[in-house]
């Protein structure tokens, strides 16, 4: 059984009930094929599941650059479009928008990030704080040249 995304997974339960709505008036099925089948009549084990990719119109497209340079995440207008965000990212490379991480790094005030570090604040708590991903912080400090500490390195606390 293969995973389904949060946009698709409704369809598996449609899917069964299409295949059961079909499949229920043939109840003569061959011995050999019940090895495939499961507790029910009509009933199929499925093995893949193909996702259908959703094509964003002009118009939706329009909104996502409008979205995007409003702030909005890739996440974000995903979610909203329900599509995946690696379709809003081509859209906003096809207009000329590099769709990278700049908004969670115009979070950080980088001066502040190097300070915390630097009194031994870890790279979650820091990314808690700005409300972003830990990574962002990472990337941060990286960018400025901060060496990163190990968990060993922090201060022994008892």
């Amino acid at each position: 059984m293969v995973g389904l995304s949060e946009l698709n997974s409704n369809n598996y339960a449609n899917i069964l009930e299409s295949i059961r709505r079909t499949d229920t008036h043939n109840t003569d099925i061959a011995s050999n094929d019940s090895e495939n089948l499961n507790s029910r009549p009509g009933e199929v084990e499925v093995h893949q599941l193909r996702q259908i990719h959703k094509r964003l119109s002009d118009e939706e497209i329009s909104a996502v650059i409008e979205g995007y340079k409003s702030g909005k995440t890739t996440y974000q207008l995903a979610k909203q479009f329900g599509t995946h965000k690696n379709t809003i990212s081509k859209a906003l490379k096809k207009a000329g928008i590099d769709p990278s991480n700049s908004t969670a790094q115009k979070k950080l005030n980088t001066e502040e990030v190097i300070k915390m570090y630097g009194k031994y604040h870890t790279t979650a708590e820091i990314a808690k704080l700005y409300g972003v991903h830990p990574n962002s912080v990472v990337r941060c400090l990286k960018n400025h040249g901060v060496a990163l500490r190990s968990r060993w390195d922090y201060p022994q606390t008892r």
